[in-house]
């Protein structure tokens, strides 16, 4: 059986991730899996690129698909504050001129596709010929643009009047993609598509969506590599690392440290309510951007940068006394899942996918989603009870080990495939 993933990167981004694991995962179960992106950065052989077809009227195609997505973009652009999470249109570069290229495949498993395949186009013409599963990594599948609704339900009524257009409160733009994308999604014949989601708060998003009212849905938690993110010496991660050894290292990982959503500014208020207690404190962040939250409250900050590889990843979280993901929305929470792994307990909002990793007490600590005082209140118990705070990580690890391994990772989409291909 062979397995074309398509996605826009394959390995930029948390969805490229969660989606380069599962490829990688089914080869190493001797899986025929190929990744088909618009953006490759890895050597992976079974990693390509679309062949753009040359020919004048395709060409023109392309350039009319470019003009009106920039069309739209520029639109949405001109409705809403820049520094927010994405918010985008269903179009793409690419449309059925794709099918010609996944014409070997067996299964087509579409992913985080934003800006590349053009899914009012493709998704109609590709599930007639070909069983489709497609994984939401976010809410952008249910929703009239954005990835994150802020807690707005009107993406099960029709987006008419978009909270996130402060600019242009009146502008129908999202209703109209909310509109176009369910008349793509009600062109798939029965049968032929299945929805993913790796949370169980997402899979009851999907069940409560008009747009996929009667599609099949199915919760395959991410999975990750246990052998890479593992329980290592915290002492000689910290030397690899440049950080103290006597430090209380908190943990922040994001792709974008400065998106509001992910919440760094949550916990460098709750940071500065412990700078008494405790004042060997330090901030560790990761990712894309800078901390600027916690410069701005005085506080003691290492920012590392952006780490791409997983093993140096991996030293960060075994640096950690606490990992904390402080997110306002988050469908998963994959960070959370290589803290875990890498058996350092961990802190996180009670919001999206995350309570389906933390259990209190056992493996770590929830807390109401923006709530300072709460996440200072659990960070201080952690810090100062080091032994309890090791145990809850050992139980972390474990629940990885049994539950998020590649091999069972694979192994449920492989069964899923197996049954959509019947």
């Amino acid at each position: 059986m062979r397995i074309v993933h398509l996605g826009t990167h394959d390995i930029v981004g948390g969805a490229a991730r969660a989606m380069n694991r599962l490829h990688l995962a089914l080869r190493c179960a001797g899986v025929d899996s190929r990744l088909l992106v618009r953006n490759r950065s890895s050597a992976d052989p079974a990693t390509s690129t679309p062949v753009l077809p040359r020919a004048p009227l395709a060409r023109a195609k392309r350039w009319l698909k470019r003009r009106r997505m920039d069309r739209e973009n520029h639109a949405i652009a001109t409705a809403r504050p820049p520094d927010q999470d994405g918010f985008h249109g269903h179009h793409g570069l690419m449309g059925v001129e794709l099918i010609e290229q996944l014409a070997d495949a067996d299964v087509v498993h579409v992913h985080w596709i934003q800006g590349y395949a053009d899914l009012p186009d493709l998704l109609p013409a590709l599930a007639r010929i070909k069983p489709v599963v497609w994984t939401l990594h976010d809410l952008h599948g249910l929703t009239g643009g954005c990835h994150y609704s802020r807690g707005c339900e009107q993406w099960r009524h029709g987006c008419k009047r978009c909270p996130q257009f402060t600019f242009r409160p009146d502008s129908p733009l999202a209703g109209k993609i909310w509109t176009r994308m369910n008349r793509t999604v009600a062109a798939i014949p029965p049968g032929r598509l299945h929805m993913v989601t790796a949370s169980q708060w997402m899979a009851g998003l999907v069940a409560a969506s008009p747009r996929f009212h009667g599609r099949p849905v199915t919760c395959i938690p991410y999975g990750l590599d246990t052998s890479v993110f593992m329980p290592r010496d915290r002492g000689f991660s910290r030397e690899l690392l440049g950080l103290p050894a006597d430090a209380k290292v908190v943990l922040f990982v994001s792709d974008a440290t400065g998106n509001p959503r992910k919440g760094l500014d949550v916990l460098a208020r709750a940071a500065t309510l412990l700078k008494e207690s405790h004042p060997d404190l330090l901030l560790v962040s990761l990712g894309q951007g800078q901390a600027r939250e916690s410069a701005a409250q005085g506080l003691p900050c290492r920012h590392l940068g952006a780490v791409s590889d997983d093993r140096w990843l991996s030293l960060a979280y075994a640096a950690a006394d606490v990992f904390v993901i402080p997110s306002l929305e988050e469908a998963y929470g994959q960070t959370m899942l290589e803290s875990l792994a890498c058996g350092t307990v961990a802190v996180g909002s009670d919001t999206g996918g995350i309570p389906d990793l933390i259990k209190p007490g056992e493996n770590g600590w929830l807390f109401a989603p923006g709530d300072h005082a709460a996440l200072a209140s659990a960070l201080d118990a952690l810090l100062r009870d080091p032994r309890r705070a090791l145990e809850m990580g050992r139980q972390g690890r474990k629940l990885v080990e049994e539950r998020h391994s590649l091999a069972a990772y694979a192994g449920a989409h492989f069964a899923l495939y197996r049954s959509v291909a019947q």
